[in-house]
């Protein structure tokens, strides 16, 4: 295999602590020459990142073991990035009772709060009976959160999922909340987090198992996503699959919480990256945080056309 070069600031890093099992199937050492191209992608990432008000963390991973990380350790508010480690939870759920994603839920009116971002009212304004797999497209593609507060009551409770998140590798995340808490009290979506290389590390574990049947549907509707068009796939054009999730907080106090946007980005000839972006407590424009996305992943982009 392959010697993994990992850059954080232009210095060498061993990720043997975190998600081992995951990244050992990659390489066993991180040593190696860093070459200029790194050096160039690492410092334009960091200024990037300085421009912006806010704390940011980001990991760069392609599929031949090369990255680039800032901030990549510390934790940053999922919101609904969660959703994703709902739908990886649902299909685990799914597999151990023998069920399928065409197993029908039924939802009631009182389901349905209408105070949250929640597309699928539109269509059940009196709730209905729903197929999981109808239940996971909206909240991955359409990023409903009644649909996944009603994933989380009637397939996969928080604490199931936080556990079976955690058992694929031991990394630092956490999920502790559903949607109506955080509606409710916008200081608890800091309890749902993770650290930009723990999910960077889930991403290359659902990337393998991504042919399965039922994790194949997760992956093409996150491969549909409708949100964050102005983050990572941005500007890396309409050839590129952007298979992605991503996450908003609201305004407190001159501040945005969270802009997210976490992603498997596959060129046309196949090749791959992991990207994560997480911003928080951001003292700038919605627009300011989503470029600096944006910008990010284009040096990423960059970074992998110079590597042909």
């Amino acid at each position: 295999m392959k010697r993994i070069e990992l850059l954080l600031l232009a210095v060498i890093v061993s990720m043997a602590d975190v998600c081992a099992q995951q990244f050992n199937t990659l390489s066993s050492s991180t040593s190696g020459i860093v070459t200029k191209k790194e050096i160039m992608l690492d410092n334009g990432i960091k200024k990037i990142v300085v421009g912006i008000p806010a704390e940011v963390g980001v990991m760069f991973w392609t599929y031949y073991g090369k990255g680039a990380f800032f901030g990549d350790e510390e934790h940053f508010p999922l919101l609904s990035v969660v959703k994703f480690h709902q739908a990886l939870a649902v299909c685990n759920e799914l597999k151990q009772r023998g069920k399928t994603l065409s197993d029908n839920v039924k939802v009631t009116k009182r389901d349905l709060r209408k105070d949250t971002w929640s597309p699928m009212i539109e269509k059940y304004p009196s709730g209905g009976v729903l197929t999981i797999e109808e239940l996971l497209r909206y909240s991955l593609v359409m990023s409903d959160n009644n649909a996944c507060d009603i994933l989380f009551n009637n397939v996969v409770n928080i604490e199931q999922t936080n556990d079976f998140i955690k058992s694929i590798c031991d990394f630092e995340c956490q999920i502790a909340v559903d949607e109506k808490s955080m509606g409710e009290d916008m200081m608890r979506c800091y309890d749902n987090w993770t650290t930009p290389r723990a999910i960077v590390s889930l991403w290359n574990w659902f990337y393998n198992v991504r042919e399965e049947h039922i994790y194949n549907n997760v992956w093409q509707m996150m491969a549909e996503c409708e949100t964050g068009h102005n983050r990572i796939p941005r500007y890396l054009g309409d050839d590129v699959v952007v298979v992605h999730k991503t996450g908003t907080g609201p305004a407190v106090d001159g501040k945005i919480l969270a802009v997210n946007d976490v992603a498997c980005v596959i060129l046309p000839d196949g090749r791959y990256f992991f990207l994560a972006v997480f911003i928080k407590d951001a003292y700038c424009p919605m627009e300011k945080c989503e470029d600096t996305i944006a910008q990010i992943a284009k040096l990423c982009m960059k970074f992998m056309k110079s590597e042909e």
